[in-house]
């Protein structure tokens, strides 16, 4: 499994190889960590589903999704990421039924949050989103994480293990990012911080392609 934390808005850090960054540094940008499950081909992946809006997560129980021009921004640099990989975005709601991969974008509006994963995980959307052979969320690798307001959550899910005969439809996370840290009182700020650590994100996750 490969675990690495970069700063979103400086040069990529090989953890290996190079120094740890000066943590005393760090305040004034976002953090990236990314993990991923190790025995994924992501070459044999060839479309992906990824949704117009991103999930707010809240304290409230009730799922709202921010869709403004912000959001979209977000979601399109997603989109730019991965179409520069040779994966192909499918758009129509109905097609995310026969999307290879799905993209769960989540933003942490108000509350702290923690995963711990290795197991079963409820999910950020509703099970039901990704159709009906999945029943629960599970990581194959371990996360346990905290989450302040302001985070940026990605999370791809493997939809290609349909089976629906069995009773326990667990749906795969291989690949996960989150990028978080000082928050700005400019809402222009805090929107480049998000992209940055969105970019930084595939930068350090150079495994993710089909070319």
């Amino acid at each position: 499994m490969k675990k690495i934390i970069y700063l979103a808005c400086m040069a990529l850090l090989a953890v290996s190889c190079e120094k740890e960054p000066d943590f005393d540094k760090l305040d004034s940008d976002y953090v990236v960590y990314t993990d991923y499950a190790k025995d994924t081909d992501f070459s044999k992946f060839q479309t992906y589903f990824l949704p117009d809006s991103i999930l707010e997560a809240g304290s409230s129980n009730k799922a709202t999704f921010w869709k403004d021009e912000n959001a979209l921004d977000l979601i399109g640099v997603i989109e730019s990421e991965m179409n520069e990989r040779g994966y192909q975005r499918l758009t129509k709601p109905e097609e995310k039924d026969i999307a290879d991969l799905g993209i769960q974008v989540t933003y942490v509006a108000e509350t702290n949050q923690v995963i711990t994963g290795g197991g079963y995980y409820g999910g950020w959307w509703d099970y039901g989103f990704w159709g009906p052979w999945w029943d629960s969320w599970y990581y194959s690798f371990p996360i346990s994480y905290s989450y302040d307001t302001g985070t940026i959550i990605i999370e791809m899910l493997d939809c290609t293990q349909k089976d629906s005969s069995t009773s326990k439809r667990q749906l795969p996370v291989i690949w996960y990012a989150n990028g978080q840290g000082y928050r700005y009182t400019s809402p222009r700020a805090n929107q480049q911080l998000l992209i940055n650590s969105i970019e930084q994100a595939f930068e350090q996750s150079q495994y993710i392609t089909n070319k």
